[in-house]
């Protein structure tokens, strides 16, 4: 069974049905703040940790980590 739209616009080309009801600012801070505390420290890239450096036969340097 199909949920009503709460809110229904229509545009010359488009139609739009919202069927969220409540604070959506919330709900993305949420979820952001929980995606955000899930994700993992990126990788350091810092000079101390550098990779060795490959040259490539078209002499163009690629640093591999």
């Amino acid at each position: 069974k199909s949920k009503e739209p709460v809110k229904t616009e229509w545009g010359s080309q488009s139609m739009v049905f919202t069927y969220f009801q409540g604070d959506i600012n919330s709900m993305v801070d949420e979820h952001f703040s929980r995606a955000l505390s899930n994700a993992k420290n990126p990788q350091d890239l810092s000079t101390k940790h550098r990779g060795k450096t490959v040259v490539l036969k078209n002499s163009e340097l690629l640093s591999k980590c």
